[in-house]
């Protein structure tokens, strides 16, 4: 993992944060006490702060008003408070856009080289005081920290300027259901789908990692011939666990 960029939500460190993290993990650990290594993410922030948002609207519409499905629509989209996870307020009926953190893989560590907000776009500072202005806004590399790429190089790898006939990059794909069998599959297909063509005997690759990914080629200065490989043992079923295929990839 030496030298990969990762995003993350920003969460601003906080002694409320770490006031109610302690008071969480105590708690579960007491009711679930077969468990271990557990901590409070991202996802349990964000429903603890939308529980508080939808007890301020309730608080201020009541209980007993007769256009209460209305009146607390209203109220909490105009609800704004200082919650766990930052500023909290809701835009067109949606938590507004978060701030990414960009992180670089370093050793067994990380560092931080910037951040990404949907006012600033890419920023190695975090003003929260200046993030309304919207006449600037950067998407130059520029404007965040040095990098660390792999092979502890602070140089931008160019890859292959030219298509070359050597070996593809290899992307091994997890599949949810039987790649051979012609069944509708429902398991959040929308992220990732595995379809067999027995005409062409090829599999194809959907969805919107794969779009995210294929967004990415687009974008690069060069040329990366590459192929999706289902992590499917012959009977077109899934031949591991996620743990599996990570440890088949490292291993090559």
């Amino acid at each position: 993992m030496e030298g990969v960029l990762g995003v993350r939500t920003y969460i601003p460190k906080t002694n409320k944060l770490d006031d109610f993290g302690v008071r969480w993990k105590r708690k579960f650990i007491s009711d679930n006490p077969t468990l271990v290594d557990i901590n409070l993410n991202i996802f349990g922030i964000w429903a603890y702060d939308a529980t508080i948002a939808l007890a301020m609207a309730i608080e201020k519409v009541g209980i007993g008003n007769t256009k209460f499905g209305y009146k607390l629509s209203e109220a909490l989209s105009n609800t704004r408070f200082n919650g766990l996870s930052g500023d909290f307020k809701v835009v067109d009926g949606k938590l507004q856009t978060p701030i990414f953190e960009i992180i670089n893989v370093i050793g067994h560590g990380e560092k931080r080289v910037g951040f990404w907000t949907p006012y600033k776009g890419l920023t190695k500072n975090l003003d929260t005081h200046d993030m309304s202005n919207n006449n600037i806004y950067s998407s130059s590399k520029n404007d965040i920290g040095s990098i660390i790429w792999p092979g502890y190089l602070y140089s931008i790898p160019k890859g292959w300027e030219i298509p070359t006939i050597g070996k593809k990059l290899k992307i091994g794909v997890p599949i949810k259901s039987n790649i051979f069998l012609k069944v509708e599959d429902n398991n959040y297909t929308e992220f990732l789908k595995v379809t067999y063509d027995h005409s062409t005997n090829t599999t194809q690759a959907t969805g919107f990692c794969i779009d995210v990914f294929l967004a990415v080629l687009k974008i690069l200065p060069y040329d990366l011939p590459h192929e999706f490989v289902p992590y499917a043992n012959h009977e077109g079923q899934m031949a591991g666990t996620y743990d599996d295929l990570i440890s088949q990839l490292y291993h090559g």
